[in-house]
């Protein structure tokens, strides 16, 4: 199981090739997202100057093929000891990101597609890059 990073959630929907490219070399594998992910996505959709329906429908097209693990209380749990690890050797990330990381290990999930470096930072969870 691989999570789709918003990063890369925002790749596919805009088209980009290096990102389409990748999705074909992992067929087979299943891709999921989180919640989290979602949320960041929609709240970069809410927030541009012209909202557009048809991104949004766009976007909610590309999530329906994918599913979507929830945040609960087990995630954060997790979640809060990751933060609070990177925070104590000064490797601080992005709380949302911290949130990610929890419920990908909560559920198993050890991979992630991503551009960001920081998830290489955390423990049992690799990041691969496109």
């Amino acid at each position: 199981m691989i999570l789709a990073d918003t990063t890369f959630l925002i790749d596919l929907l805009n088209g980009r090739r290096n990102a389409i490219e990748l999705v074909k070399k992992l067929k087979g594998y299943k891709i999921v997202t989180s919640s989290i992910n979602v949320f960041e996505v929609m709240l970069g959709l809410n927030l541009m100057k012209v909202k557009s329906e048809e991104r949004i429908e766009k976007f909610m097209n590309l999530i329906n093929n994918l599913d979507i693990l929830p945040f609960d209380f087990e995630c954060c749990d997790i979640s809060s000891k990751i933060t609070s690890n990177l925070i104590k050797t000064g490797e601080k990330i992005d709380d949302l990101d911290g949130l990610i990381a929890g419920i990908m290990l909560n559920n198993d999930c050890f991979e992630i597609v991503t551009n960001d470096t920081h998830f290489s930072r955390i423990k049992g969870i690799k990041a691969i890059k496109y």
